[in-house]
């Protein structure tokens, strides 16, 4: 089922609708808020503990407070579109209960992310030697499941149910997909400032990489939204995949991180690329 592109170019050839002048001020809201939680100090630290069933998680302060930042952005598109727009609310409804799609679309969900970052990181080996323990494809599935219900969910939203669905009116999937890959990566800047601990002459270079990263990435959400039918259920999960394949790949490497970073970087855009050429193909048949 294809509903994306027929849509998208319908929506451009006709007027334009409230939800498409307010998007500029819901990206800048977005930003703003998101930065607001992430930069605010903390004046006390420590952690609390969550129970599971039988599991029994310590969460930190920090980390709760980075989670509500990228949540956020979500929990806003939700509000402005029921304010705004009822129509568009239930869109997004049902683009997160649209589960019936191809099998192949879980498969390359899941396997997408794990496969580039595992590439990178035996190109980073080969170069940079390290006795740190192989990544888990246990622990991966696994904190795959664990993300679902936070960022990735809250995230894709905002990004593509949302914002990519709104710059789909106006410009083509590529284009679209490109613009919203340049706020998303302003976006996680203090993120990544504070996770991955920036500084020294480093820290340019490595946002710059990452900032590219997410421009690639971007342009890959896009293809697999719109050609698994604007599955946000899907989209969800890459997103997750994606999260939990970094998480389980990149404390593996002693040396050569900014190398690694370089090399997912490329093969990022390198997919981006590929099927970036997809997309102006498909285009051209309307």
């Amino acid at each position: 089922m294809m509903i994306t592109e027929t849509e998208s170019h319908t929506d451009r050839s006709g007027s334009r609708r409230p939800g498409d002048i307010s998007l500029p001020i819901f990206l800048a809201l977005s930003l703003a808020l998101s930065w607001t939680i992430w930069l605010w100090p903390l004046e006390y630290q420590g952690s609390f503990y969550l129970v599971l069933a039988r599991w029994r998680f310590q969460v930190p302060f920090d980390l709760t407070k980075l989670t509500i930042g990228v949540c956020a952005p979500g929990v806003l598109a939700l509000t402005w579109s029921l304010l705004q727009d009822k129509d568009e609310f239930r869109n997004i409804v049902r683009s997160l209960v649209r589960w019936r799609v191809s099998f192949r679309w879980y498969l390359i969900a899941v396997a997408l992310p794990w496969v580039v970052f595992w590439a990178s990181l035996a190109v980073t080996l080969f170069y940079f030697p390290s006795t740190k323990p192989r990544p888990s494809f246990t622990w991966f599935a696994l904190n795959l499941l664990l993300l679902i219900p936070f960022g990735p969910l809250w995230e894709e939203v905002a990004w593509r149910s949302f914002a990519l669905r709104h710059l789909q009116k106006r410009f083509r999937e590529l284009t679209s997909s490109l613009i919203l890959g340049v706020f998303w990566g302003f976006w996680h800047i203090p993120l990544w400032w504070i996770t991955l601990r920036l500084g020294g002459g480093n820290a340019v270079p490595l946002l710059m990489l990452a900032l590219v990263s997410v421009i690639g990435w971007s342009v890959v959400f896009a293809f697999v939204y719109n050609r698994s039918g604007q599955s946000l259920l899907i989209v969800v999960l890459l997103h997750a995949a994606y999260d939990s394949a970094t998480a389980a790949i990149f404390p593996t490497i002693q040396a050569g991180q900014i190398f690694f970073i370089a090399i997912s970087a490329g093969l990022s855009v390198l997919l981006a690329l590929i099927l970036g050429v997809r997309m102006r193909d498909f285009s051209a048949v309307f």
